[in-house]
């Protein structure tokens, strides 16, 4: 089950001392929630887009790929311990994409995969 992960926008508490509070408000819960912005700001950036309408109009083979593999994943944990699990995946690309004598992609990710499980389990 893949772990996603989404940029989003939010309305600090300057925009009201700057005096675009409603304009603020606006654009991020009435415009950037809209399919067709979704799409822009995704293609913009080169990424699937959170937004499912807008997901549909991605035509790109590599995007649409992202989109497919994101399916069923789960918002990415947001806490300490996953430091361990970011530093197992770093490890496998690295030996995974370091020219001669790297290990095939298949073994480094599912090295890291035991590690992870290992260090899940041992709390």
């Amino acid at each position: 089950m893949p772990f996603l992960g989404v940029q989003g926008f939010f309305v600090t508490k300057f925009a009201a001392g700057h005096g675009v509070a409603t304009l603020a408000k606006d654009l991020v819960a009435n415009y950037m929630a809209k399919a067709g912005p979704q799409y822009d700001l995704a293609i913009a950036n080169s990424r699937f887009p959170a937004n499912k309408v807008a997901g549909t109009r991605v035509h790109d083979a590599t995007l649409s790929q992202f989109g497919r593999a994101g399916v069923g994943g789960v918002p990415m944990p947001n806490i300490p311990e996953m430091g361990s699990v970011w530093s197992e995946l770093a490890g496998a690309w690295v030996k995974s994409t370091k020219g001669t004598g790297a290990t095939k992609a298949r073994v480094a990710f599912a090295t890291a995969a035991r590690n992870i499980a290992a260090k899940i389990a041992g709390g």
